[in-house]
């Protein structure tokens, strides 16, 4: 793809609505951000927490948003978004389906392995775009370790600082997988600071490459102010214990040992369970709740766009993950927000947010019998969704957990990083 294509592709913010030039000139360009999955269009659900992010971070520095493109027109940001954004495409329209799906690429190649011939000139095209808008950024900051990788090659091309964020699912490919890991490696000997969304995943990198810890940092995901801004639910009485799961369909989520557990408590608890999210696995798990008897208390809803999720858990009593392994977990982030009772998987990425029976409920993962335990004690105890929840809130509060307050550490790095030699290099450019 030549130079001229990419910028036709790149959508400009009007001059007016650019963050403050005062902001941008502390870091003497903008921050390139790269990302495989990034919300292109209304409604998409598609990295809504990476946007959530790169809105907080609007009010500090410029953005330049670099992600792939998907199967539909190429978007167009409105007044409202605070960026420009550059989608490179790597296939005809309608076989960009790579990125932007519930998984993120491995599910995508998974479901579909004829991807697999698109997988080169994907990873061509980024690194391409990644050489081309990057020449006057500031910095580069990659998420995930895909981006990570090809940002540290095109980092060290173009004598740029690389910032990449890790996630969940980077540190868990990277303990399975020698392919995976030999990539995070890449990353991390590739870049100028790796940040990891929890300080367990932090552990791990380290143990990974103990000769690279003075890289690794921890900056925690936020949660928008919606949230916080939900009111307290009415203490249950007679009604049927509203529970919610939301999250992509994949094996990973274990959303069968949440069936397993309302199955379990059919003859002793009245219940409802909402599953908000779509994903490989919801046809088989239809077909379980199917053989169980259980459509009266179990509905499928698929995904709900993002402005919806706040209603959904203002609507609900207390929201399960039954994940087996997770980061940091944002959905449990923004229920404990919300003031709404969780009760979650006891894994690395809930234990740094819960602390067991004081702002929420844990139990071992893939434990049907310990689950159902679990909610038929709030069932039994009316009172317990409110302290639960109570105390969740009171964590968010208290840990400053809010996506301002995530961008304003990532901009204090940026600010460590990016010193008077970049700032020459960028004027002379």
């Amino acid at each position: 793809m030549q130079a001229s294509e990419y910028q036709r592709q790149a959508v400009a913010q009007p001059e007016a609505d650019a963050p403050a030039s005062t902001v941008e000139t502390r870091l003497h360009g903008p921050v390139l951000f790269v990302t495989t999955s990034f919300p292109l269009h209304e409604k998409s659900t598609s990295g809504t927490f990476i946007k959530a992010l790169v809105d907080a971070l609007g009010d500090f520095c410029a953005l330049e948003i670099l992600t792939p493109a998907d199967t539909r027109n190429l978007p167009v940001p409105g007044p409202e978004h605070r960026y420009k954004l550059h989608a490179f495409r790597y296939a005809p329209r309608r076989w960009q389906k790579l990125a932007h799906q519930p998984g993120g690429i491995p599910a995508a190649l998974r479901r579909r392995p004829l991807l697999f011939l698109l997988l080169s000139t994907f990873l061509s095209r980024m690194l391409v775009s990644l050489l081309f808008e990057g020449r006057k950024a500031a910095l580069i900051h990659a998420n995930w370790s895909v981006s990570g990788a090809l940002a540290g090659i095109a980092g060290s091309v173009l004598e740029k600082p690389v910032i990449i964020t890790l996630r969940g699912s980077d540190v868990a490919l990277a303990m399975r997988s020698r392919l995976f890991r030999a990539l995070l490696k890449l990353c991390v000997h590739l870049s100028a600071r790796v940040v990891t969304v929890s300080e367990a995943m932090a552990a791990s990198v380290k143990k990974i490459m103990p000769d690279q810890t003075a890289k690794v940092v921890t900056i925690p995901n936020g949660v928008s102010e919606e949230f916080i801004d939900i009111a307290p639910r009415p203490e249950r009485t007679d009604s049927p214990l509203q529970l919610v799961t939301i999250g992509n369909l994949t094996a990973n989520k274990s959303i069968s040992t949440l069936i397993e557990a309302v199955h379990c408590l059919r003859d002793k608890a009245d219940l409802q369970l909402r599953v908000i999210g779509d994903g490989p696995e919801r046809a088989r798990l239809e077909a379980r709740i199917q053989q169980l008897g259980l459509r009266e208390n179990v509905s499928f809803e698929g995904t709900l766009p993002p402005d919806e999720i706040p209603e959904a858990l203002a609507g609900t009593d207390v929201l399960i993950l039954a994940s087996q392994s997770e980061g940091r977990p944002n959905v449990v982030l923004e229920a404990m927000a919300a003031g709404r009772a969780v009760i979650a998987s006891n894994i690395e990425g809930t234990r740094e947010l819960i602390t067991d029976a004081h702002n929420g409920l844990l139990f071992s993962p893939g434990d049907v019998d310990a689950l159902a335990e679990r909610i038929e004690q709030v069932y039994k105890d009316p009172g317990l969704c409110d302290r639960l929840g109570k105390a969740a809130r009171q964590t968010i509060l208290d840990q400053q957990l809010t996506w301002p307050s995530t961008a304003r550490r990532y901009y204090r790095l940026y600010e460590e990083l990016v010193g008077p030699e970049s700032a020459r290099a960028a004027e002379d450019y």
